[in-house]
């Protein structure tokens, strides 16, 4: 099965064999808003999706259940434009204001770091957009389209490479 988030802000199945779409949940994002209108990035893992969900300023983490359609938030973020999960973290890109940042979040509750927890790994990048996981290699890597470069970010120390 595959996932898009469509115009009219919900995630969607598409059962490949047959074409058939079924909604799978709403979600808050609105045509237009200052955060570009719609969601950005889709990740999927253990029966979830984590989506970044934008409506017009207030954009957040949500993870779908994928069985039931219920949805909840996981973290606020700034102008998000995408994420990947690996393990029991979800990893985003946002815009920000001025540059972009590389910002890991806590999917469960963790000693001293409650689910939706947010760490910037990397800070300082010029428009980042894609952002995939590596859990078994150790990196997340991130595409920066204003240098067309991909930084390569270990999971171990958080530090670009």
């Amino acid at each position: 099965s595959t996932f898009p988030l469509k115009a009219a802000a919900q995630l969607t199945r598409i059962d490949l064999s047959t074409g058939a779409q079924t909604k799978v949940a709403d979600l808050r994002s609105t045509p237009g808003g200052e955060e570009e209108g719609g969601p950005h990035g889709l990740a999927v893992q253990d029966g979830f999706a984590f989506v970044c969900d934008c409506p017009a300023g207030s954009a957040t983490l949500t993870q779908v259940d994928l069985a039931s359609g219920a949805t909840s938030n996981v973290t606020s973020l700034a102008s998000p434009s995408g994420c990947a999960v690996g393990g029991t973290y979800a990893y985003v890109v946002e815009q920000g204001s001025d540059d972009g940042q590389l910002v890991r979040v806590n999917l469960v509750d963790a000693p001293g770091a409650p689910r939706g927890t947010k760490v910037t790994l990397v800070g300082g990048l010029a428009g980042p957009m894609g952002v995939a996981v590596d859990v078994q290699g150790g990196y997340v890597y991130v595409e920066e389209r204003h240098t067309n470069q991909v930084q390569r970010v270990s999971l171990s120390t958080g530090k670009a490479e």
